[in-house]
C-alpha cells in the first residue's frame, strides 16, 4: 500500500488569541489524477484528502501552490459548512470541502474517512467533514466564525 498525503491541524497558542487555529496540509502521494494525504491533528488522523494533482496553479485543473493561507468559515450553498481559503496566488474561492472524487473539485481540498490512493478517491466526505468540526470545537476550542484560521500547504513525499 502507497503512503498518504498527510495534514496536520494544531491550535497556535492559547485559544482566543490573534495566532487562531492553524491547518497544515502535507501532500505524500502524487498520482497523475490527484493528490492525496491525511487530515491530522497532533499526530492523529481526522481525514483523508484529496486533490487534482499539481498543474502549474492552472484554474480548475490544479491543486494549488504551496504557501500559507488565511482562511474562514462558510456555511451558504449546496456544500454546507466548510473552510474557504484566502490570498491563494492567482486564485479565488479555494475551500476544504465535501466530495468524494477529483470531479467534485476544482481546486480544493476534499476529506474522506477513508481513502483509495490507485481510484483517487476518499469516501464518506460528510461524516469526514463533521468530524473535523467537532475536532475544530472540542479538542481546539475553535469558537466560531471569528476564530482565526491558517492553512499551511506543504509536500512531503512523492507529490510534486
Amino acid at each position: 500500500m502507497r503512503p498518504i498525503l498527510f495534514v496536520a491541524l494544531v491550535l497556535c497558542g492559547s485559544i482566543g488569541n490573534s495566532q487562531g487555529v492553524a491547518l497544515t496540509v502535507v501532500r505524500r502521494v502524487g498520482e497523475p489524477q490527484c493528490t492525496m494525504g491525511e487530515l491530522q491533528v497532533g499526530g492523529d488522523r481526522v481525514a483523508y484528502t484529496l486533490e487534482r494533482p499539481p498543474i502549474g496553479n492552472i484554474n480548475y485543473i490544479s491543486s494549488i501552490p504551496e504557501g500559507t493561507y488565511p482562511a474562514h468559515v462558510r456555511a451558504d450553498g449546496d456544500l454546507g459548512w466548510r473552510l474557504e481559503l484566502s490570498d491563494v496566488p492567482g486564485r479565488t474561492r479555494v475551500q476544504i470541502h465535501i466530495g468524494n472524487t477529483v470531479d467534485n473539485t476544482i481546486g480544493c481540498i476534499l476529506l474522506g474517512t477513508s481513502a483509495d490512493v490507485s481510484a483517487c478517491t476518499v469516501h464518506d466526505s460528510g461524516s469526514a467533514m463533521r468530524r473535523l468540526r467537532t475536532v475544530l470545537r472540542d479538542r481546539l476550542g475553535w469558537r466560531g466564525f471569528d476564530t482565526p484560521i491558517r492553512v499551511t500547504v506543504t509536500c512531503d513525499g512523492d507529490c510534486r
